[in-house]
């Protein structure tokens, strides 16, 4: 994000210090997240469980920009991720909403949604 997206205050561009990424490394990348931190929680949900409705909506639009990088290749900002899943699976479309919400002020919790959403996530990388 920083060397596609970063603004120079001062000093040289990101781009003379970072080396590019390529899709394929994004994808690899998203694919260790997913395995190391969102999918263990289908077999063991209490520490999901044990969070509220933020963590609830993160880890549900965490998914959204997962998605997004597995077909794309490239990292989009969370609100764009959440947009594009929105219209990409129209089935999930009020979870999503229900996440976008719930960032901007306390809501009921949500974990068996999220939970239904991160195993469809794993489900569509594992088909």
């Amino acid at each position: 994000m920083i060397r596609e997206c970063g603004i120079v205050l001062s000093g040289p561009a990101p781009q003379t210090l970072i080396d590019p990424v390529s899709p394929a490394e994004i994808r690899q990348a998203i694919l260790g997240i997913l395995q190391e931190w969102w999918f263990p929680m289908l077999t063991n949900p209490a520490w999901l469980a044990e969070r509220g409705s933020e963590y609830h909506a993160y880890a549900v639009i965490s998914i959204c920009r997962a998605l997004h990088g597995l077909e794309y290749g490239t990292i989009v900002s969370k609100p764009v991720a959440a947009r594009w899943a929105q219209t990409e699976f129209s089935q999930w479309q009020p979870l999503i909403e229900k996440a976008i919400q719930s960032q901007t002020g306390n809501q009921p919790e949500f974990t068996e949604a999220a939970l239904e959403f991160i195993n469809f996530c794993y489900v569509k990388i594992t088909q």
